[in-house]
């Protein structure tokens, strides 16, 4: 499990070093003044990834042979705005030679696994979203079929099936963050080894 919760981090912090457990949000670039961990007058405060910054959690919630028995939920709170390339980007786990796993744009998300029909929700940048990532394991009353499900705000937008024992969202990807796009704030990020969803609890 990662949690990584920007409320307690600070820009004048001496160590910037940001941690979960054995889990890192390794960061590139940050000039820890208009951008890292800002005020938000809405969150409270925010992890900004914005003016060619990067970063990378090092968690890797698809990398695992028992996925389809467990399932698996990743959350994240997120807004985004002043994309200069709407269409790139801005955080990822995303298998790009497979096409399969999660990634969101400045005005999109997009969620698939191995055979699945590409779930995808448009939303206006400058708002908030919490989406949700549901693997739910594999049912053997259904054949050995599981669902894919994206979630935003509690809701569920789009489900899909997929076949267990073909791999069908095993994948090594981490999660990173890009600036170099557009601005976005980050409020948290949530991920376990367990497809519940789309709740918190």
């Amino acid at each position: 499990m990662i949690y990584f919760n920007p409320a307690d981090k600070d820009n004048s912090d001496q160590d910037k070093l940001w941690l979960y457990g054995l889990y890192e949000m390794k960061q590139n670039g940050f000039n820890y003044s208009t951008n890292a961990f800002v005020t938000d007058k809405n969150e409270g405060k925010a992890f900004k990834v914005s003016d060619d910054a990067t970063a990378l959690c090092t968690y890797r919630p698809y990398n695992r042979t028992n996925i389809e028995q467990t399932g698996s939920t990743t959350i994240i709170k997120i807004k985004t705005q002043n994309a200069a390339d709407p269409d790139a980007n801005v955080v990822s786990c995303w298998d790009e030679a497979n096409q399969i796993g999660w990634r969101i744009t400045s005005k999109c998300v997009y969620f698939k696994a191995l055979g699945t029909e590409l779930i995808e929700r448009y939303f206006k940048p400058g708002d908030i979203y919490e989406f949700a990532f549901v693997i739910e394991k594999a049912n053997a009353e259904e054949d050995g079929k599981g669902y894919t499900k994206l979630y935003c705000d509690g809701d569920l937008i789009a489900a899909s099936k997929y076949t267990a024992g073909q791999s069908a969202i095993k994948q090594s990807e981490q999660i990173s963050f890009s600036g170099t796009a557009g601005e976005l704030y980050m409020y948290r990020l949530l991920s376990w080894e367990k497809g519940n969803g789309g709740r918190t609890d």
